[in-house]
């Protein structure tokens, strides 16, 4: 992934817009040379389905300070020095430190807001019950079911509701979430009672009429293997989410993160309203004051994406909500890594789905006969130890599945140990 920068205002804040090309190293140089800020949050774009990320505008301290007067999720800061550079780095996460010393659980307000589209004749929701979705379940419960939200014994068992464990080791009955934020941080938090854990609330459905949909620049519906794909304005939707949606749902709160679940749409640059240059699967970012935390996310039921691995039913969900726990702000700077996952040139933030997306965790097979495919995820000291550091996370590896071994290389050319 690489990254441009952008610009748009809402209530007198700027914002990061992340668009689908990336500065090269030497414009990054020049601006650190020239005392700009370094730049923040990422789109990756490989195959016709990519993830992206809006950053916060606003000033990182007065974010802290609205946890610190529980005006947003809590959020806590950790600063270092990175083995990898030799250089200071603090990143902003969801929940209580894992480096703190006394470890305990941390509940997270979670909304999830059903969206209907309608383009043209079609219509577009997560709410009804699902022919391509095993047991016919709709998109919103197959996904409050999903391991997402409900609990799973991470040991390795075959039985419904048992995962694998993460490089060999039981990191406890919880969601995937938390088991791979507990995974990552494993030598600190073990035997400890550490969760990062969700307290999940449903809003009524939003309804994107047809005649929204004309006015948001227009729709399409493409033809998949077992459902149809919505595909939207992307810029434009992203603006009506922010400016309208949001501050049109009353439990839509900083102290709540907000999910906006649909069923087979997606959204692109492309004037065509095609997926053949790539198609937004998913996002997450922060804006406002207080700080207001969100994704964008489809549960996918058409197969079209499938034939890029690690496109299926909840991968995308697993990856936003992943990122958004590791880095809810996108502010969040790492030395430069790349060349690996969707990303073809040098980032520098911390998001944990971009180095492995197209890679799956083992399947989870539920009470409810799904078996759900959540992505793999990359550890914190992938970002930034230095190759003979160790790992802090599960089984000494470096994401939550064994993917990899080592720490990030450099960038350029990037890759890993």
């Amino acid at each position: 992934m690489s990254e441009t920068l952008g610009c748009s205002s809402r209530a007198g804040r700027n914002r990061v817009v992340i668009a689908l090309t990336c500065l090269s190293l030497s414009l990054f140089n020049a601006a650190i040379a020239h005392g700009q800020s370094r730049p923040q949050g990422s789109a990756e774009n490989r195959g016709t389905g990519y993830t992206s990320a809006i950053a916060y505008g606003g000033s990182i301290d007065d974010a802290l300070a609205a946890v610190s007067s529980g005006q947003t999720i809590p959020m806590t800061s950790h600063s270092f020095t990175a083995t990898k550079d030799g250089s200071a780095y603090t990143d902003v996460f969801v929940g209580a430190s894992p480096f703190a010393a006394t470890k305990g659980t941390t509940t997270i307000n979670f909304l999830i807001l059903p969206v209907i589209v309608v383009i043209g004749s079609t219509t577009f929701d997560p709410t009804v019950p699902d022919s391509c979705i095993n047991g016919g379940l709709s998109p919103l419960k197959a996904f409050q079911e999903s391991p997402i939200l409900s609990k799973v014994v991470f040991d390795g068992g075959a039985e419904n509701g048992h995962g694998a464990t993460m490089n060999g080791v039981n990191v406890g009955t919880t969601t995937y979430p938390d088991a791979f934020r507990r995974a990552e941080y494993w030598k600190e938090v073990s035997d400890t009672n550490y969760h990062t854990l969700f307290k999940v609330t449903v809003a009524p459905p939003w309804t994107i009429s047809a005649s929204e949909v004309a006015s948001l620049g227009g729709g399409n519906v493409l033809t998949s293997l077992c459902a149809d794909l919505g595909v939207l304005n992307e810029p434009n939707f992203q603006s009506y989410i922010q400016n309208t949606v949001i501050p049109s749902i009353p439990a839509i709160t900083p102290t709540t993160f907000a999910l906006f679940l649909m069923k087979d749409v997606v959204t692109t640059n492309s004037s065509a309203l095609n997926c053949l240059n790539g198609c937004l699967i998913g996002y997450h970012g922060a804006f406002g004051s207080p700080v207001q935390t969100y994704a964008v996310s489809e549960y996918d039921t058409t197969q079209k994406f499938w034939n890029d691995p690690g496109f299926k039913n909840i991968s995308i969900l697993a990856h936003e909500v992943g990122e958004w726990m590791e880095d809810p702000l996108v502010t969040n700077p790492t030395p430069p890594w790349g060349g690996i996952g969707q990303q073809f040139n040098c980032q520098t933030n911390w998001e944990i789905g971009d180095p492995l997306t197209g890679t799956d965790f083992p399947a989870i097979k539920m009470p409810n006969g799904i078996n759900y495919d959540p992505q793999e995820l990359v550890f914190w000291s992938w970002y930034y130890n230095a190759e003979h550091t160790a790992s802090i996370g599960a089984g000494g590896k470096f994401s939550d599945n064994r993917s990899f071994a080592g720490p990030s290389k450099a960038c350029p050319p990037g890759g890993t140990n």
